[in-house]
């Protein structure tokens, strides 16, 4: 929220590659840019740049960076007052991968909840 002037947004890829397309515009369900007005009153304008991936858009154990720009939007702001430079963050995101080693053993394979008793073992992790 701002009670300054209007701000606007917009989510990029700084580093990596997404999977499938590659595209952050394809790859996003949510607008990449945005923009969050003034709040003018009593009752303030809460409001987020979210940014919100399909499923299957990361790559497993990949590095991400993804960069949320913002700056004021000329014309709205209080009289006097000049829209500066752009503000950015930057997001790093490590993705998750599947185990690459060890075991996990259930005997039996088979049988049934609440009634069969199930040994589990993990090693090698």
């Amino acid at each position: 929220q701002s009670s300054i002037g209007d701000v606007a947004g917009e989510w990029s890829l700084t580093s990596g590659s997404l999977a499938g397309s590659g595209d952050l515009g394809s790859a996003s369900r949510t607008p990449l840019t945005a923009t969050v007005l003034k709040s003018t009153g009593e009752d303030p304008i809460t409001s987020a740049f979210d940014l919100v991936l399909s499923a299957d858009a990361l790559a497993e154990k990949a590095l991400y960076t993804f960069r949320l720009q913002a700056s004021y939007v000329e014309g709205t702001l209080e009289p006097g007052l000049v829209a500066g430079v752009p503000a950015a963050v930057d997001v790093v995101v490590l993705v998750n991968g599947a185990p690459t080693s060890g075991t996990f053993e259930v005997e039996p394979e088979t049988g049934t909840v609440l009634v069969t008793q199930f040994r589990m073992q993990a090693a090698g992790w």
